[in-house]
């Protein structure tokens, strides 16, 4: 019989750390007076408690996993942190039925932006922390997944961030704890000047956060039903723009830029290809409402900058109702939806490096036929 207990305890050692990442909307319930603290701190009683279980119960020497084992891990983990993570989301003033909860619990981990919820304005602020929590902890989940894990499983991981013969990433770092530290800590880094950026231009203390949390982590939860648009606000756009567009790069290339391969970010086919497609689509998309909805260049412009880039990077933010844009406008949105941002960024879809993979494919084919 195959021995799973090194899965098992990490399982439980994620529990723990999902328990102690709940005490964050605890102390902010508590904060604002708000009752549901008290939910809260159940939740995280049960998780621990179940964590600790795992944790001693399966603890070994030396920890090591096949492929078959890893593959177990990878699915058992995003699956068990979501049913925990949908707790909060019942027994809290959010009272969302079981499915529903658990729907926007893997909505939340997976950084997928999708939402059961139509009065986000009247929910309590722990919950929204909570919500707005999933999605950074599954932004930086997503890439410590592509380094750490799919390399094990032998069909990704480093040699999936590169297009060349020669493999620059494999480089950035030797171990891969450090790299796991040093990604953890730039995300992190990135997050805090996300947050001063959006708080200086003109949000409150905890919009600032959670939007930045849900911004880097291209997920796109909000605590208001207009989502961006409730702020009306150009600069506040801008740099969520740019910290989209951060968050849909590779994160290994920043490593690189801190670490002297200033040049690499820049000549990465990746990142060229998915500033080009970005480009093109924002120019397509602001001709089109220019001609079609009599919108003027400046307005259009804005527009199509922040709904494109959106779109396009998975988060989902909107500024406006694009359903009003025309047939091709929705067109546009569907197609972009499904490219994404670059391979090891918080981004989803199908992602900028199968896109040239599936070119240059179809190229040696048709070279051959």
């Amino acid at each position: 019989m195959r021995d799973f207990r090194s899965i098992l305890y990490i399982l439980g050692f994620l529990l723990c750390i999902e328990a102690i990442a709940m005490v964050i909307p605890l102390f902010v319930d508590l904060i604002y007076s708000n009752n549901d603290w008290q939910q809260f701190f159940y939740s995280i009683i049960v998780t621990f408690f179940i964590g600790l279980v795992l944790c001693f119960s399966f603890k070994k020497d030396k920890i090591k996993i096949d492929i078959r084992q890893a593959f177990a891990l990878t699915i058992a983990s995003w699956l068990l942190i979501a049913f925990f993570g949908s707790i909060p989301f019942i027994y809290t003033s959010a009272a969302l039925n079981y499915t529903d909860a658990f729907f926007e619990s893997v909505s939340g981990i997976t950084t997928t932006g999708a939402t059961v919820i139509n009065n986000l304005d009247n929910l309590t602020q722990g919950i929204l922390i909570w919500r707005a929590l999933l999605q950074w902890f599954g932004g930086i989940g997503i890439i410590v997944l592509a380094m750490a894990i799919l390399p094990t499983l032998q069909i990704g991981g480093m040699q999936l961030l590169h297009m060349e013969h020669d493999d620059p990433y494999e480089k950035t770092l030797p171990k891969i704890n450090q790299f796991i530290f040093e990604i953890f800590s730039l995300y992190i880094i990135l997050s805090i000047i996300c947050a001063s950026l959006y708080f200086f231009s003109g949000m409150n203390g905890f919009d600032a956060i959670l939007h930045a949390m849900t911004t880097i982590s291209t997920g796109g939860f909000s605590n208001h039903n207009n989502s961006f648009g409730y702020f009306n606000s150009r600069t506040l756009e801008t740099i969520s723009v740019i910290f989209m567009i951060v968050g849909s790069l590779p994160f290994v290339l920043y490593l690189q830029f801190l670490h002297g391969q200033k040049s690499l970010i820049i000549k990465d086919d990746q990142v060229k290809l998915f500033f080009s497609i970005l480009l093109i689509i924002i120019i397509i998309t602001t001709i089109w409402l220019v001609f079609s909805n009599s919108l003027s260049v400046d307005k259009s412009i804005r527009i199509a900058l922040f709904n494109i880039t959106s779109i396009m990077t998975g988060t989902g933010y909107t500024s406006d109702n694009y359903s009003n844009w025309g047939s091709f406008g929705l067109v546009i949105m569907i197609i972009i939806m499904f490219i994404g941002g670059c391979a090891g960024s918080t981004t989803g879809g199908v992602k900028i490096f199968r896109l040239q993979l599936l070119f240059r494919g179809a190229k040696l084919q048709i070279k051959k036929l």
